[in-house]
């Protein structure tokens, strides 16, 4: 048998803070109830509990308030609208029939512990499984009992055993107390030992198991010396009590499954249909999680792909949505697809991929924690270096992140000049990069404000964040989003291993913060100018073709062809050119564009459109197509079929010049970018992981596909098997699409993503 035990309140705030406002027909807030309610049924359909109680807090001071005064303190007064929303939640669930336990001068986590104790003592074989917010009640885990809560958001939940809690803390469930006493608890206000650090005490810990043998032993670190009182004081404040003045009968907690009537009741005027529709769905697996209590190794449920067939399905239909809900059954969907010619799509493309991503979202890839430690600290100072030069160079400091401040310094007190440089919307003169590189000529503290936008940008969106997202395997877990983009490509969240930066000073060393598996290597395929691949294809062009059937140097050829030179007189420089020649007239670059990327006037520009054009006439011809097409039919499909739509331009002249351009570029790309970077690719995972049956768990202890950035696809490989396997995966990926020019995959390998070489 199974109880689930909820941390009511915790998990109320959780939702609070994880989603954005939220309001019924009648402007009540509701986000918090959604947030909650999207938490219970999650845990219902996954954990199948056999009872169920919800612990809650109650507005009364408890008895660690009256002991320490400023205990939580420091929290803000809780909003009115999540106070509502509180008590919201807690008169559903009593209406609900969920069994509801609280008292006076205890908070849930003791209602928790005093629960898990008396059932621990009692002659009941039960499972017990605490549903958190926070992490306050990993001291309860011990033999039937664990921890399910969320890493971040709402939907990445983890797992916590015993074996989960050393992995992360170092120390036992029941050590985690002492450990509280000595680092203390900032969300609590509990102090601990001024000085004492997270490493410091668990050293000690594993060292003399409690504060008590601690404070006792003759090698009593200085620092804490003089500190018993204080820290026992807060291992006291932080350990949770099981004897809560509470009593209960198991009986009363029994789950019966979802009334839906019931629940529909008091659900529908929220305008949670949503939710209700859920509770009717079937869980992830037929039978229950019976493992949760077996296996000795964390249980950790990776940021689980859980997108339905009844959505991808509706993505197809219309890709600008990003998070279609399934309104209509699934055969009617099917039938809409087979109509708009979308079903091999789905068929043979979307659906097959869907474990494929779950498998890769489970597996994760691993990081060193402690280079990431470093590499923080190294860009810290080098930000703070470069924030000082620019205070220096500006003659004042100023807050470099506050678009008015720049426009004040740079135009105002540098005279820097205007000309040239975009407006916002608004109206004001933009201080976006692309801007201020505009104006680097005209002054020095430009490169160093650039300099610190990238080094904050480090910290910020990619390092600082990664620390919370290792799991306690050690791996980071992101979450492929099969339906977020109108193209058809993947997206990548929590965190974005995409958008990991490819070039620059630091990118090698954030890469090499991912290392692989002892005994294992990273190899990376990366498809070799795909999009032009498919552009030369998709535009029949031959001189493009030629190039590539020969396997020559595509930029080189079209530098000599626009420059009318020879392949051996083309310098760098008109490489160069040529590159941006190709991947941005291609997407519909304007002499304008050009002129402003190339810093050459933009009549010059134009000669070389022009001349792009004459030598490579299939690409033009291509264009003016896409361009027809679109406005004939409304929309623009890849070579396997994929659609979207663009219904604005079958009228583009009721369109503003720039906007109807703008639309214009994005259709032209699509074609290209859709079949290369969303349908190919996706053709490629699916080949490598039946020709290696890759969905074996057996598979998984030599091959695991990690990631897919674009046109990439990272494995990590057993040293043992890169001579069997590489070869495969390459054969695979080359053959993923029939097309009039080569696929060509570059294989690098390597300990470290940053430092992969040529295999």
């Amino acid at each position: 048998m199974r109880l689930v035990i909820l941390d009511t309140d915790a998990l109320i705030h959780r939702a609070y803070h994880a989603l954005p406002p939220l309001s019924s027909q009648k402007g009540e807030p509701t986000n918090a109830i959604y947030g909650f309610f999207s938490i219970f049924i999650k845990m219902v359909q996954t954990l199948k509990p056999d009872y169920i109680i919800a612990a809650l807090d109650t507005p009364a001071p408890t008895f660690r308030k009256q002991a320490f005064e400023n205990y939580k303190a420091h929290r803000p007064k809780t909003p009115d609208d999540l106070v509502s929303q509180l008590q919201k939640v807690k008169g559903l669930l009593g209406e609900l029939g969920i069994l509801t336990l609280a008292k006076d001068a205890y908070e849930a986590d003791d209602i928790i512990g005093t629960v898990v104790y008396k059932l621990q003592t009692t002659s009941y074989k039960l499972e017990t499984v605490i549903v958190t917010g926070d992490l306050d009640t990993l001291q309860l885990i011990r033999e039937g009992v664990k921890v399910y809560t969320m890493k971040r958001g709402m939907t990445d939940t983890v797992i916590y055993d015993a074996t989960a809690v050393r992995a992360r803390f170092g120390l036992e469930p029941t050590q985690l107390p002492d450990y509280k006493g000595l680092v203390g608890d900032q969300s609590d206000n509990i102090p601990g030992v001024s000085g004492v650090g997270p490493k410091t005490a668990s050293s000690l810990l594993q060292k003399f198991q409690n504060l008590e043998t601690l404070f006792k032993s003759k090698d009593l670190p200085e620092k804490l010396k003089g500190k018993k009182d204080q820290a026992l004081f807060s291992k006291e404040l932080a350990t949770i009590t099981a004897h809560a003045p509470v009593s209960f009968k198991l009986e009363s907690a029994q789950w019966k499954g979802f009334d839906l009537p019931l629940w529909e009741k008091y659900l529908a005027p929220l305008g949670f249909s949503s939710l209700l529709r859920r509770m009717s769905l079937p869980s992830g697996g037929s039978e229950r999680q019976e493992s949760l209590f077996l296996d000795k190794t964390p249980q950790v449920k990776a940021n689980s792909q859980e997108e339905p067939l009844t959505k991808i399905a509706l993505w197809l239909l219309n890709p600008e949505l990003k998070n279609p809900e399934p309104r209509e059954p699934f055969a009617s969907v099917k039938v809409r697809l087979q109509s708009s010619g979308l079903l091999q799509v789905f068929e043979e493309i979307e659906a097959p991929l869907v474990p494929i991503l779950d498998s890769m979202q489970r597996i994760g890839i691993r990081v060193n924690s402690q280079a990431l430690k470093v590499l923080e600290e190294d860009i810290t100072k080098e930000a703070q270096t470069v924030r000082q030069e620019m205070f220096r160079l500006a003659g004042e400091e100023f807050n470099p992140a506050s678009p008015d401040q720049l426009r004040t310094l740079f135009f105002e007190k540098l005279k820097l000049p205007v000309a040239g440089i975009r407006k916002t919307p608004g109206g004001k003169i933009s201080t976006q990069e692309s801007e201020l590189i505009k104006l680097a000529r005209h002054h020095e503290i430009i490169p160093y404000i650039l300099k610190h936008r990238e080094l904050e940008k480090l910290l910020t969106t990619y390092l600082r964040p990664l620390y919370e997202k290792i799991a306690p395997d050690g791996r980071v877990h992101t979450t492929f989003i099969q339906t977020g983009t109108a193209t058809g490509r993947l997206a990548s969240q929590n965190p974005n291993l995409q958008n990991i930066p490819a070039q620059g000073e630091w990118s090698g060393k954030v890469k090499n913060l991912f290392i692989a598996d002892e005994g294992f290597s990273f190899a990376s395929f990366d498809y070799s100018q795909i999009e032009l691949r498919v552009a030369a294809h998709l535009a029949d062009d031959s001189r493009m073709k030629d190039a590539f059937a020969k396997g020559e140097d595509i930029h080189t050829r079209t530098a000599a062809e626009v420059f009318g030179v020879s392949e051996d007189k083309v310098t760098p420089v008109m490489r160069r050119m040529a590159k941006v020649f190709n991947f941005g007239i291609l997407y519909g670059l304007s002499a304008h564009g050009l002129a402003q990327n190339l810093q050459i006037s933009r009549e010059e520009a134009q000669e070389f459109i022009d001349n792009y054009f004459h030598r490579f006439s299939g690409v033009k011809r291509y264009i003016e197509r896409m361009r027809s097409e679109v406005v004939a039919k409304g929309y623009l499909t890849t070579l396997f079929g994929r659609k979207r739509f663009f219904e604005e331009l079958r009228h583009p002249e009721r369109l503003a010049h720039n906007v109807r351009e703008a639309m214009f570029r994005e259709a032209i790309n699509f074609p290209i970018q859709g079949t290369a970077t969303a349908d190919i690719i996706k053709i490629a995972m699916i080949r490598v992981t039946q020709s290696l049956n890759l969905l074996n768990p057996s598979t998984s202890d030599n091959v695991r596909l990690l990631l897919q950035i674009h046109d990439d696809l990272l494995f990590e490989i057993r040293e043992s098997e890169l001579t069997r396997v590489v070869p495969r995966i390459e054969e695979s990926m080359e053959h993923a699409a029939a097309l009039s020019v080569p696929l060509k995959v570059e294989v690098k390998i390597g300990k470290k993503w940053g430092n992969l070489e040529a295999f």
